[in-house]
């Protein structure tokens, strides 16, 4: 698999910016004027901010699935569910 190019570390939705630490990833867009996000708005941050681990977690889950442990669908699952609730639930 492919070396990892992204900006590392944890990636969070603050405010309308998706940061890495002290890294800027992405802002929001807003109407020109400092807003709260929109639930749709807060929806694409913490999408954004869960990339970095939806990556790490599709590779492990590819990596499970090639060597298929004894017990591969339940860590798959697993992982898989643990990487989608952090896409979708805000921090």
């Amino acid at each position: 698999m492919g070396e990892t190019k992204h900006t590392p570390g944890n990636w969070q939705l603050v405010d309308t910016s998706v940061v890495a630490g002290d890294v800027c990833i992405a802002v929001l867009e807003t109407d020109g004027e400092y807003a709260a996000p929109s639930e749709q708005q807060r929806a694409n941050g913490n999408l954004l901010a869960a990339a970095p681990l939806l990556l790490a977690e599709c590779r492990e889950a590819l990596r499970w699935a090639e060597n298929r442990p004894e017990n591969w669908a339940y860590q798959l699952a697993l992982r898989l569910s643990i990487a989608i609730a952090k896409a979708e639930t805000p921090e």
